[in-house]
C-alpha cells in the first residue's frame, strides 16, 4: 500500500516499509525464535506495518471489486453555496455522524464528509477559484491520498504514562479541488512521493464575467452507478396472489423485477407498509415465480 510511496518528509523513524501486493501474502507469521536455535527473535516494526497493510490491501481490493468508483446517496454532491455562490459552492455531506457520513469509492478507498461544507471552508486551504473572463467549463475532482500524523497534530497518540511517541497513524484525507478550463487529472504521485487517487465529482459551465456559481450551471458526473448498493432476491415457490415479502432492505425506495416460473416479467400492484417489506398484489390470480429487488439510497 505504500512500498515506495511513503512521504520523503515523514518525521517518523521506520526500518522500512516491506509490502509488496503482488506477493499475494495473508498475513505476517512471527516467529518465537531462530529455527534451531534457543535464541529469540526481536519484534520489528516493519513487520507490524506490513501486517496492518495485508490488512488494508485486501479490505482495499475488495471494496474497490465490489463498488467501483463512485458515490453512495449524495455523497459528494456538489451543489450551489448557500452561503456565499461567489467563485464557493457546497461539498454534501452527511449527518454530523460517522454512520451517516456521505461516501464516494475512489479506488478502494472511501473518503466520508461528515457535514456539509464549503469548498472555501475546507482546512488545507484549497486554490481559490477565479471569474472567468470568457464562458469556461471547470472539472471539480475529489483528491484522495494519506499523510502521516504525529502527536503534535494529535496529542491523543502520545501515551502521557509513558511520555514517549511511540508510533504514529497514517490517515485518510480528501481534497475537493477544481481545475479551471481544464479536466480531472488522472492518479499521480507528488513531489512528496505521496499517491493520489482523484475521481471526478462535477461539471461547472462558468459564465463569462459572473463570479456566482449557480445550479443551474452545476452538472452531476458522478458515478452513479454506485447507487444501487443491496439486493433481495425471494422466490415463490408456492402459488399465491398476493406475495408478502420481507426483504430488510431498509427502505421503500426499491427496482423491482418480477417473473413468473414461465420467464414471463409480471407487473402486479406493488405497495411498501414498510422499509422492510413489500406486497405484490397479482389481482387474484395465482402466481409462481421470482421477485428481485434493488435498493436505492436516496
Amino acid at each position: 500500500m505504500f512500498t515506495g510511496n511513503t512521504g520523503l518528509n515523514w518525521g517518523g523513524e521506520y526500518s522500512r516499509w516491506n509490502y509488496d501486493e503482488s506477493k499475494a501474502y495473508l498475513m505476517v507469521a512471527k516467529m518465537q525464535r531462530e529455527p534451531g536455535t534457543s535464541n529469540g527473535i526481536p519484534l520489528l516494526d516493519a513487520e507490524l506495518n506490513e501486517n496492518s497493510e495485508i490488512l488494508l490491501g485486501l479490505i482495499r481490493r475488495l471494496i474497490h471489486r465490489i463498488h467501483g468508483n463512485g458515490s453512495m446517496g449524495n455523497g459528494f454532491k456538489i451543489t450551489q453555496s448557500s452561503a456565499n455562490p461567489n467563485n464557493n459552492f457546497t461539498i454534501t455531506g452527511g449527518d454530523g455522524t460517522t454512520s451517516g457520513a456521505g461516501v464516494i469509492f475512489v479506488d478502494g478507498w472511501m473518503p466520508a464528509a461528515l457535514t456539509n461544507q464549503d469548498y472555501t471552508s475546507q482546512s488545507y486551504g484549497p486554490a481559490a477559484l477565479t471569474t472567468p473572463a470568457s464562458d469556461r467549463v471547470d472539472h471539480v475532482y475529489i483528491d484522495v491520498y494519506y499523510k502521516e500524523v504525529d502527536y503534535k497534530e494529535d496529542a491523543d497518540i502520545k501515551d502521557t504514562n509513558v511520555n514517549l511517541e511511540t508510533s504514529r497513524r497514517i490517515a485518510l484525507v480528501w481534497e475537493v479541488k477544481v481545475a479551471e478550463g481544464s479536466t480531472t487529472p488522472s492518479n499521480y504521485v507528488d513531489g512528496n512521493n505521496i499517491q493520489h487517487f482523484c475521481h471526478q465529482l462535477a461539471i461547472i459551465n462558468r459564465k463569462s464575467g459572473n463570479a456566482a456559481i449557480t445550479t443551474d450551471m452545476i452538472v452531476d458526473t458522478r458515478n452513479r452507478d454506485r447507487l444501487i448498493k443491496r439486493n433481495h432476491i425471494h422466490e415463490q415457490t408456492i402459488g399465491a396472489s398476493t406475495w408478502t415479502i420481507n426483504h430488510y432492505l431498509g427502505t421503500t425506495k426499491l427496482l423491482v423485477l418480477i417473473v413468473d416460473n414461465s420467464g414471463n416479467e409480471m407487473e402486479p400492484a406493488i405497495s411498501h407498509p414498510n422499509n422492510s417489506t413489500t406486497v405484490l398484489d397479482f389481482g387474484g390470480v395465482n402466481v409462481t415465480g421470482t421477485a428481485l429487488f434493488n435498493a436505492i439510497e436516496a
